[in-house]
C-alpha cells in the first residue's frame, strides 16, 4: 500500500532530514532476512515464469509512479493489487521482489524515502505470499486474496505507526486515521479485483498479466490526464488575477490577498501597510509620448517596485496609472510612513529609459493606511484613495491618512512636483 499521507510538522519543529535512517536500515535488513531465512527453509522457488515475474516487477514499478490525489496531502498509488497477486500466484519470493520494486522508478525521491518503500513493501508481499501459502486449500480464491491483503493491511499500519513516531509528525492521529482509511478502502475493494485476477492466472497467466497492465495503464493515463487538467486549471486561475501588461497581480488578486491579510492581521499578525502608487502626469505621458511610452512607464514602474521592496511585499495594478503596494510588518505610523517615501523615491531617484532608448523623468504620488484589523480592507483603501488624492496636490509626495491614531492622522513628506514627462 504506497500511498503518501503527507501531514507537516509544526511550524516551530525542525525536522532532522536524516531521522528515521535507522528506521529504514532496519525494515531494510527485515526484508532482506525474511526471504533469505524462507530460503534456507523452503526454498528460492517462484512459481511463476521467468517473463511473467518480470511483467509484474515491471508492473509494479509502473505502479509506484501513479500518484492519485485522494484527500489533502494525501496521494495514493495503486502497487498492492499487483503485488499481491505476484505473491499469490508465485509465492513470497516473487511477492518480495515485486514489493521491492515499487520504488524502482522514483528517482526524484530521496535514497531513504525509497529504500523504505521498497522494503515496506518487500516485506507486505513477501508476508502476502506466505499467507497465500500457509492456508489451507479453499474453493474460493477470495479467501487466499482477501488473507493476503489483511496482512499487507496490518504491516502498513505497523510501517506507518513506526514512521510517525520516529520522524515526530504532527498531528500522529490524523496521519495515522488518514492512512488506515486509505488502506483499508484499499483492501475491501481489491480483494474481490485480485480474487478475480488469480482466478484468470490459474487460466491462463498471460491473461492476468494483461489486464493487470490494463488497468495500470488506465490508471496512469487518467492521473494524467487529470494532472492536465489541474494544471490548466491552474494557468487560466493565474491568468484571470494577473494583469497582462504589468504581469503583476490584477485587482481580483489584490482582492483575495487583501482579505487574507486582514484575517492574518485579526490573528494577531503585526499590520500591515497599504499603499496607492499614482504616476504623475501619465495622461500628459499618453499624449505627447504615445501609449507605447505610457506602457512602458507602467511596466518600469512595477519592475522598480518588485526589484526595490520586499518579496513579501505584494505590487498590484489596481487599474489604469494606479498601483497597489500591500506591505507586512508595518508596526506604527512611523513605519508607515517612511515606506511611503521609500516608494516614491524607488520611481522618482532616476530618470526612466524608454524603448527608444530616450530618457524621461517620472515621478509619482503617494498615499498610505494602515491594515491594522480596525477597519474592513474596502475602508483602508479609501483612506489610502484620499491619501493620494492629497498628494496628487502637489505631485511627487507621499502622504499617509490613518484616523485614531495617537500620533498625527495625516503626514505628507517628499518634494514638490519636479519637472516630469
Amino acid at each position: 500500500m504506497h500511498e503518501q499521507v503527507r501531514v507537516l510538522p509544526a511550524a516551530a519543529q525542525a525536522v532532522d532530514p536524516r531521522r528515521g535512517t535507522a528506521l529504514v536500515l532496519c525494515y531494510a535488513a527485515a526484508a532482506a532476512f525474511a526471504v533469505v531465512a524462507w530460503g534456507a527453509w523452503r526454498g528460492f522457488t517462484v512459481d511463476l515464469s521467468p517473463l511473467e515475474l518480470t511483467a509484474f516487477i515491471a508492473l509494479s514499478a509502473s505502479a509506484g509512479q501513479i500518484s492519485i490525489l485522494v484527500g489533502p496531502r494525501t496521494w495514493y498509488s495503486p502497487t498492492t493489487p499487483v503485488m499481491a497477486l505476484a505473491a499469490l500466484a508465485g509465492g513470497p519470493v516473487a511477492g518480495a521482489l515485486t514489493g521491492a520494486a515499487s520504488e524502482a522508478l522514483a528517482v526524484d525521491r530521496v535514497w531513504r524515502h525509497r529504500l523504505m518503500g521498497s522494503s515496506r513493501s518487500a516485506l507486505e508481499g513477501f508476508a502476502a505470499g506466505a499467507v497465500g501459502l500457509l492456508l489451507p486449500a479453499t474453493g474460493s480464491p477470495l479467501v487466499p486474496a482477501a488473507a493476503a491483503l489483511a496482512a499487507s493491511f496490518a504491516l502498513a499500519q505497523v510501517a506507518r505507526a513506526l514512521v510517525v513516531r520516529v520522524r515526530e509528525i504532527r498531528p500522529a492521529a490524523v496521519a495515522l486515521r488518514a492512512g488506515a482509511l486509505i488502506d483499508g478502502v484499499e483492501t475491501v475493494v481489491a480483494a474481490p479485483v485480485v480474487a478475480a485476477l488469480l482466478s484468470a492466472e490459474q487460466q491462463s497467466a498471460a491473461i492476468a498479466v494483461a489486464a493487470v497492465a490494463a488497468v495500470v495503464a488506465g490508471l496512469a493515463l487518467a492521473e494524467r490526464a487529470h494532472r492536465r487538467q489541474a494544471e490548466q486549471l491552474e494557468r487560466e486561475r493565474t491568468a484571470a488575477r494577473t494583469d497582462a501588461l504589468t504581469n503583476a497581480p490584477n485587482r481580483l488578486a489584490l482582492d483575495e490577498a487583501l482579505v487574507l491579510e486582514h484575517a492574518r492581521v485579526l490573528r494577531g499578525a503585526r499590520p500591515a501597510g497599504l499603499f496607492i502608487v499614482d504616476v504623475d502626469r501619465f495622461k500628459l505621458a499618453n499624449d505627447t509620448h504615445g501609449h507605447d511610452v505610457g506602457d512602458a512607464v507602467l511596466v518600469e514602474t512595477v519592475d522598480r517596485l518588485r526589484a526595490g521592496l520586499r518579496d513579501s511585499d505584494l505590487v498590484a495594478r489596481w487599474g489604469g496609472d494606479e498601483l497597489i503596494v500591500l506591505a507586512r510588518d508595518m508596526p506604527d505610523v512611523a513605519a508607515l510612513e517612511a515606506y511611503g517615501e521609500r516608494i516614491r523615491r524607488m520611481i522618482c531617484e532616476r530618470p526612466y529609459r524608454l524603448p527608444n532608448g530616450d530618457e524621461l523623468p517620472v515621478t509619482a504620488s503617494v498615499g498610505g493606511s494602515l491594515l491594522d484589523g480596525g477597519a474592513a480592507p474596502e475602508v483602508v483603501l479609501k483612506r489610502a484613495d484620499l491619501a493620494v488624492y492629497r498628494a496628487k496636490q502637489t505631485r511627487n509626495a507621499s502622504v499617509v491618512e490613518v484616523p485614531s491614531s495617537p500620533r498625527r492622522s495625516l503626514a505628507a513628506v517628499g518634494g514638490s512636483a519636479s519637472a516630469a514627462f
